[in-house]
């Protein structure tokens, strides 16, 4: 089965962020949470 490199890339880039917390769901979610309050974006 051939990968999707899409797929790969933010799979890759989603393990990369939630490797920065240790993979606690709750500071994951704040940081997304302080990302989008920042970027401005409703």
């Amino acid at each position: 089965m051939r990968s999707d490199p899409i797929v790969d890339e933010v799979r890759r880039i989603r393990d990369e962020h939630a490797s920065r917390f240790n993979y606690e769901l709750d500071a994951i979610f704040d940081d997304l949470k302080t990302q989008k309050r920042r970027s401005g974006t409703r």
